[in-house]
């Protein structure tokens, strides 16, 4: 990252890599500790666990692996719900003041480091979308200017529930998405998820600091939606494409 303090607020504050200036090459990554905010304002409800976590990452964390500018310095965001609920080969888990999560210290959390060049959209087309669609749309739209963050930062086990912790969401947006807002100044911010979108839309905090901004948002298909509707495939990204070629020609 070049932004000395979103390096602060996601290497240190949120996960304490002690020798992470953004990403590096080097692993496993070594972890101090991480934030238990949550645990310790007492938000979780009975049996709910903050499993796993996830940070931010912007283009310069991409061109770690793939050296590549491209010519839209537009600041974009690209915001997700959380983490993902299974467990993934590049989480590892780590204890830290009695409380025990699992942190990506193994592998990139948002950019697959096996890729060696741009991601077109006949690779998407023919593989994996989840793992390769901030990499696309960098290439489709010559993005140079991105940050890709979650909603929330640790994945619950009650998340998937009919009535999710909002305290814990609201601890959140305010510890961190808030500040990530202000730190990036992003002209628009790209919602892959619907609880995303309409917390965008409605939580009164998150509107007064669009309109501080001036930042358009719209809302994409998930990547997963893409990946998983293989015959509407073309149609998911299509759609995709023309709500972020849109939004752009407004700018």
């Amino acid at each position: 990252m070049n932004n000395s303090k979103l390096i602060e607020l996601n290497f240190k504050t949120l996960i304490n890599y002690p020798e992470i200036n953004g990403y590096s090459k080097q692993k496993p990554y070594r972890c101090d500790g991480f934030c238990c905010d949550c645990e310790q304002k007492g938000l979780l409800t009975t049996g709910e666990k903050l499993e796993r976590m996830s940070h931010g990452a912007d283009s310069s964390d991409f061109k770690t692996i793939v050296a590549e500018n491209y010519e839209n310095d537009t600041p974009i965001m690209f915001i997700m719900r959380d983490p993902p609920p299974s467990t993934q080969p590049f989480f590892t888990s780590i204890e830290h003041n009695g409380i025990t999560k699992e942190i990506p210290t193994k592998h990139y959390y948002w950019i697959q480091d096996y890729i060696s060049e741009p991601v077109t959209r006949e690779k998407i087309m023919d593989g994996s979308v989840y793992d390769l669609y901030f990499w696309y749309l960098q290439e489709q739209f010559s993005l140079n200017n991105i940050y890709i963050t979650n909603l929330i930062k640790c994945y619950s086990n009650l998340y998937r529930s009919k009535t999710p912790n909002y305290k814990i969401q609201s601890n959140c947006i305010e510890m961190y998405l808030l500040k990530e807002i202000e730190l990036f100044k992003p002209l628009i911010i790209f919602c892959l998820d619907s609880k995303v979108h309409y917390v965008m839309k409605h939580n009164p905090i998150m509107q007064t600091k669009l309109r501080e901004f001036g930042i358009l948002v719209e809302k994409l298909n998930h990547p997963s939606l893409v990946e998983s509707y293989h015959k509407n495939k073309e149609n998911y990204l299509n759609n995709n494409n023309e709500i972020i070629e849109k939004t752009l020609a407004k700018i």
